[in-house]
């Protein structure tokens, strides 16, 4: 009988191969992670930048639903607003507040200047604030500036 040869097969990766596959995952994670957490900020900073417009409409609304005086209040230090006269979303006897800094936002500053050194806006019975102002929120370095119009009471985003 005649003997057939068999090649020997490789059944590893060589050394010179491994070092290559992890110079060439550390080179791509060290361009990659620096931009996935620029891109995860400012989702964070847009997020929460439509949650602050969006509640600023509703307390405007819920003035001229209601006919009465609606107050939001931003509490820098704590990274947090409360808008009076609504109900809380997780207990209905408390005040509505929303803390910025938590999850799922995580800013890192917040600054409110309704006026002179005023930290609120009212909106009265017709949606008109008692005064012109703007929120800067700040996420990963980047701002944005929220501005509440006095004669319309139109919130923009800048």
């Amino acid at each position: 009988m005649a003997r057939l040869k068999f090649k020997k097969t490789r059944t590893a990766f060589s050394l010179v191969e491994l070092i290559a596959t992890i110079i060439t995952i550390a080179v791509l994670a060290k361009v990659a992670i620096p931009r996935y957490s620029g891109a995860v900020a400012r989702y964070r900073l847009t997020n929460c930048v439509n949650r602050v417009v969006a509640d600023l409409n509703n307390a405007r609304a819920q003035a001229m639903a209601t006919s009465q005086n609606v107050t939001v209040t931003f509490t820098t230090g704590t990274q947090s607003y409360a808008i009076s006269n609504m109900p809380g979303l997780n207990d209905p006897a408390a005040v509505y507040t929303v803390s910025l800094a938590a999850y799922p936002y995580k800013i890192s500053g917040l600054g409110a200047s309704f006026g002179a050194s005023l930290t609120y806006v009212t909106f009265d019975g017709y949606g008109v604030p008692n005064n012109t102002g703007s929120v800067s929120i700040i996420a990963g370095g980047t701002v944005k500036t929220i501005t509440v119009e006095a004669t319309t009471g139109k919130v923009i985003v800048s």
